[in-house]
């Protein structure tokens, strides 16, 4: 789902589903041009994980919150508080920004319950 930044609104919420995660995006402006907009995204559901030991694949129960801003165009500086998406088209993708989430939890070390208790070589 795209959404324009110009349709972003005090507290806009958009909801989707992918696979089996439910998304809830909740927008706000930060500022008065609305280039930059402030994101809290709630996401549940369970995501196909890979054991970091013997490679099995397990369905993993997540419930996360993430906060985020969203920037239209290259995003010049830093924020020491969240992490910044830019946005380069004029629309905010939330199927990226929710994909991108995705893959970060994906990304961390994981162990299944069967090598949990093992001892680590």
């Amino acid at each position: 789902m795209k959404i324009p930044f110009s349709k972003v609104t005090r507290d806009s919420s958009y909801q989707i589903d992918l696979e089996n995660i439910n998304a809830v995006f909740i927008l706000k402006p930060k500022n008065k041009t609305g280039d930059l907009v402030f994101c809290e995204l709630n996401f549940h559901g369970k995501l196909q994980m890979s054991c970091s030991i013997c490679n099995s694949d397990n369905l993993l129960e997540i419930d996360e919150k993430v906060e985020l801003l969203i920037n239209n165009g290259i995003f010049n500086g830093f924020d020491e508080n969240f992490d910044v998406y830019e946005m380069l088209e004029g629309y905010i993708d939330l199927n990226n920004i929710l994909i991108s989430e995705l893959e970060l939890i994906k990304s961390d070390y994981y162990k299944c319950d069967n090598c949990y208790d093992k001892n680590d070589i």
